[in-house]
């Protein structure tokens, strides 16, 4: 039997097989809305929370229109650096070490 700690609790999600999955499965209704329409629907109470990092919060000003917000960790996005290989040679030494161990 799923963990049910989010009963009935309308997230927005990203439109994501996995994600919209995850909050079914704690008890969520999920829904899959736009960002770019995501200050409005929580402003309107078309959802009552929503699933995204810290920054993407501070920049769509959503702490304006959301009480509360939870750290959960329940999942990671890292950043990846894609570049040509003669791209990445060019570079000086220390910014190489830094592309290289971080």
């Amino acid at each position: 039997m799923p963990l049910r700690t989010l009963n009935g609790l309308k997230i927005r999600v990203p439109v994501t097989a996995l994600l919209t999955s995850l909050f079914t499965g704690l008890g969520a209704s999920p829904s899959s809305i736009s960002y770019n329409e995501l200050y409005s629907a929580l402003q309107t109470h078309v959802v009552d929370g929503q699933e995204n990092p810290l920054a993407l919060i501070g920049t769509g000003k959503l702490y304006e229109v959301q009480k509360y917000c939870a750290l959960s960790n329940h999942c990671w996005s890292g950043f990846w650096i894609v570049a040509n290989t003669r791209a990445i040679a060019s570079l000086p030494n220390p910014l190489r070490e830094i592309l290289n161990t971080h």
